[in-house]
């Protein structure tokens, strides 16, 4: 054997040897995803179950106390109980909303004050 088909036979085993390792590493990696992917499934099948319990809740809720639906908060996207058919944000972004000030370069509003001082000469 000459020298260069000795050199490629030396190249050809380390290649053959790093296949076979990125083989191991990609069936480890196809365990670990079909593993990833049993737990997302169970952890979904959790969530349905929990949100009936909730709405089970909820119905128990409207027994007792009156009209109240599970609703879902127009801003951070939680579920809260609602009683009216306006509450359409939970208690947390409700009070966070109403710690907000107007900059005082905002217009005045249309809620019975003077919008302007009256009309204008050209």
């Amino acid at each position: 054997m000459s020298k260069t088909e000795q050199v490629k036979a030396a190249k050809a085993g380390r290649l053959r040897a790093r296949a076979d390792k990125l083989c191991v590493r990609g069936n480890r990696l196809q365990q670990h995803i079909d593993e990833l992917y049993e737990r997302a499934e169970e952890l979904g099948s959790q969530l349905h179950k929990l949100l009936a319990q909730v709405d089970g809740l909820y119905a128990e809720a409207n027994e007792l106390h009156g009209h109240a639906v599970r609703r879902q908060c127009l801003k951070c996207d939680r579920s809260f109980g609602s009683r009216g058919f306006s509450n359409r944000l939970c208690t947390n972004c409700s009070t966070e909303n109403a710690a907000l000030c107007d900059p005082p370069s905002s217009s005045p509003r249309w809620n019975g004050q003077r919008m302007c001082d009256g009309w204008v000469k050209l």
